[in-house]
């Protein structure tokens, strides 16, 4: 899948058109192998690297923007802690939901070239997780696997963290890959223009202030990422 033939749809988030589904996963067709190299050398250091979120649709996104906006899914503070939105503003709650979760349409999850990680063989059986910072700071959940994931990531350097440091932006996301060689051609082809149309025409919480804010919005907290 070449996404310099990409249409905003397919970008969107509203196409799998050219994806792969893998152990119940869609990602890229030139993902897959790539993402396979990476699994067996943290194999060889004993993690097993696996995916949590790979593809994720416009709807699917919309599904969980809603549920936020709505009371419906807990929303955090900087500090990873969940905050009663009834005392935000319209404002302040977009500025809180889009700290932790992406606008849909605007997810780079939509491209099937991002994913979400974690290890597996650290966990017991039955035993849950959350993706959070502390589960990947050392004494951590994941963190010996955080750490070893820095120098396998210099080795196979087509994978790069997008979310790696924090910008101003998106919370920094140490679990979150980018394939490099889709994924830039990806962010350099999105028209921010042809999804402040389709936010115009869907029913999304919040549609008022997001449209109103919607080229600041898109510049914080889309544009922000960290250099590959």
């Amino acid at each position: 899948m070449n996404c310099l033939y990409l249409t905003q749809t397919h970008l969107m988030g509203l196409s799998q058109q050219g994806l792969v589904l893998r152990n119940g996963q869609y990602l890229a067709s030139d993902v897959w192998p790539a993402l396979e190299k990476v699994q067996l050398a943290a194999a060889q250091h004993g993690f097993d690297l696996r995916l949590a979120s790979a593809y994720r649709s416009f709807d699917r996104q919309l599904l969980i923007w809603n549920a936020k906006a709505q009371g419906l899914r807990p929303v955090f503070d900087e500090s990873g802690q969940a905050l009663t939105i009834a005392d935000l503003s319209p404002e302040e709650l977009l500025h809180a939901i889009l700290r932790w979760s992406a606008l849909p349409g605007a997810s780079r999850h939509h491209w099937g070239t991002d994913f979400d990680i974690y290890d597996a063989a650290a966990l017991e059986p039955g035993q849950g997780f959350e993706l959070l910072g502390s589960e990947c700071e050392p004494g951590g959940l994941f963190g010996e696997f955080y750490q070893c994931l820095d120098a396998l990531l210099r080795e196979h350097p087509c994978f790069y963290r997008p979310y790696a440091e924090d910008q101003g932006g998106v919370s920094p996301e140490p679990w979150h890959l980018s394939y490099q060689p889709l994924a830039q051609q990806c962010f350099e082809g999105f028209e921010p223009q042809a999804l402040k149309k389709l936010i115009e025409n869907t029913d999304i919480a919040l549609k008022q202030p997001l449209l109103k804010h919607f080229d600041e919005l898109i510049e914080r907290y889309f544009m922000r990422v960290s250099l590959c």
